[in-house]
């Protein structure tokens, strides 16, 4: 642990859903959400088109975002997110454009929850393995892009 940064006990509780025929994870990689934070309540045309937004960020960086889904196993509330092969520093400042309080950060295994606001700001949570859970056949696109709110981030 890195820190005294105090995070939403959900975010120790998460396990994560992909698709059985996604490539190997690379050394280190990121989790990224666009959806509400923890504690806000945000409409589900809301939450749709700020996922579309940071897919769409993310494609036009070059990258080759995997879709991964992070759930509770207590009250299954889930939510759709991004991995992506991205620099820490920048996961944090894109996740703080986006709203999001922490992001997941995966280093040989090991995840770890970072405050966006402050990265230097993290805990531990364990083996990212071992809250990997695999269904269906790779779903790692997302539909075309939505026109509405919001369309412009900016990350510095």
């Amino acid at each position: 642990m890195s820190g005294n940064h105090e995070f939403p006990s959900e975010y120790f509780r998460t396990l994560f859903r992909v698709d059985s025929q996604c490539p190997p994870w690379p050394a280190c990689f990121a989790i990224i959400t666009a959806c509400q934070t923890t504690g806000s309540r945000w409409p589900d045309s809301v939450n749709q088109l700020c996922d579309q937004r940071l897919f769409n960020w993310l494609l036009g960086c070059g990258l080759q975002p995997i879709r991964i889904t992070g759930y509770s196993p207590d009250s299954g509330h889930a939510e759709p997110g991004w991995t992506v092969a991205l620099e820490l520093g920048l996961c944090c400042r894109l996740g703080h454009a986006f709203r999001q309080h922490a992001v997941y950060w995966v280093q040989a295994d090991d995840l770890r929850v970072v405050c966006c606001a402050q990265p230097s700001q993290w805990r531990s949570v364990g083996s990212f393995r071992r809250r990997l859970r695999t269904i269906g056949r790779c779903a790692g696109t997302a539909t075309n892009p939505a026109p509405g709110w919001p369309t412009q981030f900016t990350v510095q």
